[in-house]
């Protein structure tokens, strides 16, 4: 999609800009911040609809967290939307069958309090607003208002953000490849499984049981990045089979 398709689709005034905000799991992570605006998911998400409710100068298009039908909890994103926002034209909620693209020629800007919205729109070139402490927070491609007020006002002018500069983008992009796979390493003693499985006590427990027993056929990168977390007293597990020291001079500008 583009944003003509995208505008046709909702019934939108093509001239007005589009903001995608990216709702939470509203029981999920509500604890894992040190800091937030709001109280929990559920406080920052409905005062945000209530804000952008008023503000008609831009297309709001709000989506769901996936995880959502997993945990099937009481209040969801479509509760709130359809109690704070449902009668805005200008406002729609993002539909289950439709796949966007996180393109800059399709949104002005992103929204999330503290998900991973927060570096995946960047790394796209998308100016992106959070709302408290994350991994990725005060690492300068996110914009981070410090108080309601600061945040209120820049939903009130979002017209006017700015586009990415081209550091800001290769700071989130040099932070993904660290998440993504300098920081990642297979764990051999935890049986495969997902937030999605259908969770089966009995066979869970009789692989995991079947992993520890062989254990010593597997390969040993993953104890050895422990040890070395352990040994420099790291906060982060890092791959030490790919965590090689990054020539710094390779970048132009500094990071």
């Amino acid at each position: 999609y583009n944003k003509k398709n995208v505008c046709s689709y909702f019934k939108w005034n093509e001239k007005k800009p589009i903001v995608i905000i990216l709702a939470h799991e509203l029981t999920d992570g509500n604890l894992n911040n040190k800091w937030n605006l709001f109280n929990n998911d559920m406080f920052w998400l409905k005062e945000t609809l209530e804000k952008i409710s008023v503000i008609k100068d831009v297309n709001w298009l709000i989506k769901p967290h996936p995880s959502e039908k997993v945990y099937n909890s009481k209040i969801t994103t479509y509760d709130l939307f359809k109690k704070y926002a449902d009668n805005n034209e200008n406002v729609s909620l993002y539909p289950e069958n439709l796949k966007i693209l996180i393109s800059k020629k399709i949104f002005k800007c992103a929204i999330t309090s503290h998900g991973t919205a927060g570096y995946e729109f960047p790394c796209a070139e998308i100016p992106t607003i959070i709302c408290g402490d994350t991994p990725y927070s005060s690492l300068g491609f996110n914009i981070e208002p410090k108080t309601k007020s600061q945040y209120f006002d820049i939903l009130n002018n979002i017209k006017k953000i700015k586009e990415m500069n081209i550091l800001s983008v290769k700071k989130c992009r040099f932070f993904l490849y660290l998440k993504d796979f300098i920081c990642v390493v297979k764990n051999p003693l935890i049986y495969e499984s997902d937030i999605t499985m259908d969770y089966n006590k009995e066979k869970f427990w009789k692989n995991s049981y079947k992993i520890l027993n062989k254990y010593k056929n597997f390969n040993k990168c993953y104890e050895e990045s422990l040890s070395n977390q352990i040994k420099f007293n790291n906060s982060i597990l890092t791959n030490v089979k790919r965590n090689s020291p990054i020539n710094l001079n390779l970048y132009k500008e500094k990071i």
